[in-house]
């Protein structure tokens, strides 16, 4: 990935939104794939978004959307959107803001920590929050096959991961960049 951007102040600490043209990417058609690349260039050499730990938290779109696509791949079911997940599940994932371009959220500093405690899916806490919502969810399973009820209930686990990541947001200072190719 090959792009110039304008650079944040590492001393000023904030939530950025990147906006990236989605031609940028060797495979744009995987937003898994774009992220890695994503956070490869930021946290290599380029340091852009470290603190002074070198940490940060991204998110392409938005956690639950990141959370949603991941399980989209984990359960075959990778040439699916998550616009079909919110159809299919009757959920309410944020959907990618524009067709051109990915956005990423990278939260730095305090919202780094906030987003690790709150949006940061372990194995134990996730397996945790799906039995939680399963049980909750249950009678409302749409389906026989067990790869969609699975579905059905991680499409909520997104919902959940976006209002948590809303109320980060909401706190905190947001500073959007768009990169360009070189």
């Amino acid at each position: 990935m090959k792009i110039r951007c304008i650079q944040p102040n590492n001393s000023f600490k904030a939530i950025y939104k990147v906006k990236v043209p989605k031609e940028i990417f060797s495979n744009s058609r995987n937003p898994l794939e774009c992220k890695f690349e994503f956070d490869k260039f930021f946290s290599g050499s380029n340091g852009a978004f470290a603190d002074s730990n070198g940490s940060y938290r991204s998110y392409i779109e938005s956690a639950g959307y990141e959370h949603a696509i991941k399980q989209l791949y984990l359960g075959d079911y990778g040439s699916c959107s998550v616009d079909w997940l919110n159809r299919n599940s009757r959920s309410n994932i944020k959907l990618p803001e524009d067709n051109e371009n990915y956005t990423f959220y990278v939260l730095t500093d305090k919202d780094a920590k906030k987003a690790q405690k709150k949006l940061d899916m372990s194995a134990l806490k996730h397996l945790m929050l799906f039995s939680k919502v399963l049980k909750r969810e249950k009678q409302n399973l749409p389906t026989d096959d067990s790869g969609l009820n699975y579905l059905f209930v991680e499409s909520r686990i997104s919902e959940i991961l976006d209002k948590k990541m809303d109320e980060i947001i909401q706190d905190g200072t947001v500073v959007t960049l768009s990169a360009k190719e070189v």
